[in-house]
């Protein structure tokens, strides 16, 4: 899992987006061409848990089923009824969070899965998300921005993904 081999520089770039509108995670997910999906993550081992123990089969929130059919929707809704509990326990309680929430991005051959989650207010992180989509779509393509050499030195990203220009996160006090 490229996350472990990278895991302090990525923990660097994302460092920029954590604890910006209650951001307490950030993982950012590459599906390339051919499916093929690499997760580079600020706690690897959320990603980890779920692959050893098989529960990753019962959690869409990195299912093409949810990524190819929606540009938003929260971790839990896309859990198995039948796993819902024990989702609920491996990737949120363990870790603290209160809610997940992915946003999806197609990029030329690629698509882009940005999942935030908080260890804050759960609901009221959601409809910040919602009503502040392109700040967090912007938060997502800082990091990507910045770890795309980790990518394109793993061969997931190739010469026909579109170039694009760094996106800056622009910071205001809040009133």
């Amino acid at each position: 899992m490229i996350s472990f081999e990278y895991c302090y520089y990525i923990a660097k770039v994302y460092k920029d987006i954590i604890g910006l509108r209650n951001i307490s995670h950030f993982s950012l997910n590459v599906v390339d061409k051919d499916g093929k999906m690499s997760i580079l993550s600020l706690n690897p081992q959320i990603a980890y848990n779920i692959f050893k123990d098989g529960t990753y089969r019962y959690n869409g929130s990195i299912s093409p089923s949810f990524y190819n059919q929606y540009e938003i929707y929260t971790w839990d809704e896309t859990y198995s009824k039948k796993y819902h509990n024990l989702l609920i326990n491996n990737m949120e309680r363990k870790n603290g969070i209160k809610k997940g929430v992915v946003l999806t991005q197609k990029l030329n051959n690629i698509k882009l899965l940005f999942s935030f989650a908080t260890k804050g207010d759960g609901e009221a992180f959601h409809k910040d998300i919602v009503e502040s989509k392109s700040f967090f779509l912007a938060a997502g393509y800082h990091c990507f921005d910045k770890v795309k050499n980790i990518l394109e030195e793993s061969s997931i990203l190739d010469d026909t993904t579109e170039k694009r220009k760094p996106q800056k996160i622009f910071l205001f006090p809040e009133k």
